[in-house]
This record gives C-alpha cells, sequence and structure tokens, in this order.
C-alpha cells in the first residue's frame, strides 16, 4: 500500500516495493550464492557420503571403523570448536588458500557439517542390499566403478535423493542467513 490505513484514497495498491526488491542486485547475488552453496553441497555431500558408506559397510579394510568414527566426528564437537578448527585448516593449509574467501569453502564446510546424517542414512540402505549384486557384477567382469554406478547407485537412489534434498536444505538455510548477514544487504534483506 502507498499509505498504510488509508482505503479512500484513489488506487491504494503498488508493486513498487516488490519491483525495488527484486531489482535488487545484492538481493539476486545472495540468491545465487545460496542456491550454488545449496546445490554443491547437497551434490558433492551425497557422492562423499556415498563413498564413505560404502567403505564402512561393503569393504573389509582395516581402517573402517576409524572411517565410522570420524564421520560422526562433526556432531561430537561443539560447533564453535568445528567452525575455528576448519578456519584455522583452512587457513594453515596451502591446498585451501586459493578458495579462501569464495563459496567452496562454505560448500565443504557444509559438507562436512552434515557428515553424519548423511552417512548414516546410505549406511542404513547399503547394509540391506546383499553382497551377491556386487558379485554377479565382477563375475560379468565389471569393475568396481562399474558396479558401484550401475549396481548400487540406482538401488541406493531413494536415500541419496533424501540426502542430497536435506544437505541442499541445510546448506541454503545456513548459507542465507550468512548472506543476509552482511553489512551490504542487512538494511535491505528480512532474513
Amino acid at each position: 500500500m502507498r499509505l498504510f490505513g488509508f482505503f479512500s484514497i484513489a488506487d491504494p495498491w503498488t508493486l513498487d516495493n516488490w519491483r525495488a526488491t527484486l531489482n535488487d542486485p545484492v538481493l539476486i547475488r545472495s540468491l545465487w550464492n545460496t542456491l550454488a552453496i545449496g546445490f554443491g553441497a547437497g551434490v558433492i555431500g551425497v557422492l562423499f557420503y556415498a563413498l564413505i558408506a560404502y567403505m564402512i559397510v561393503k569393504t573389509r579394510h582395516a581402517g573402517r571403523s576409524l572411517l565410522d568414527f570420524l564421520s560422526w566426528l562433526p556432531w561430537s564437537i561443539p560447533g564453535i570448536l568445528l567452525g575455528v578448527a576448519l578456519l584455522w585448516t583452512f587457513l594453515q593449509t596451502r591446498i585451501f588458500l586459493p578458495i579462501y574467501g569464495t563459496i567452496y569453502l562454505l560448500m565443504i564446510a557444509m559438507v562436512i557439517k552434515s557428515m553424519p546424517f548423511g552417512t548414516q542414512m546410505i549406511k542404513s540402505v547399503l547394509i540391506q542390499l546383499g553382497s551377491d549384486l556386487e558379485e554377479a557384477s565382477k563375475v560379468c567382469g565389471g569393475t568396481w566403478l562399474h558396479t558401484f554406478r550401475r549396481v548400487i547407485i540406482p538401488l541406493a537412489m531413494p536415500a541419496l535423493i533424501t540426502v542430497g534434498l536435506v544437505g541442499f536444505i541445510s546448506a541454503a538455510r545456513i548459507s542465507a542467513r550468512w548472506f543476509c548477514s552482511a553489512p551490504e544487504s542487512r538494511a535491505r534483506c528480512r532474513c
């Protein structure tokens, strides 16, 4: 409304506020960054969690119990301590220095944050799958990658989609709060 509470004026309704908000370049950039972080964390997370869950459930490596323990680590330490540890790791490791200050580090942090949930969801599906399907693929000459891509992934697809959606929602919610609290958008964003 042009003036709140005055209904007797001519043409009280307007879309000017919506036009100004939707044409704001900071809002568009924040929305794009939120979607990129959400999709990136969802897709990368699903692939990462599926590999971790496969290593824990389907292999006989000696370190799989340690990997299972490490997959719970993000939920077992306080969030502020995890944030400081990630910041320190990203600043002290030369591999991460080129991507410092970009959305890619936020994607990595979101993947690490959601690792316990994603790994346990996919692990519960892989436990239910028998090993006879993998053995049949190996007998037919399939490599590990071919078996994983053509047998395991299609059977675990409902859980993978669920984990990807939860990872997307979690990452988008946190990144939207972060982008809306940025100094240049604080005055315009109502988060």
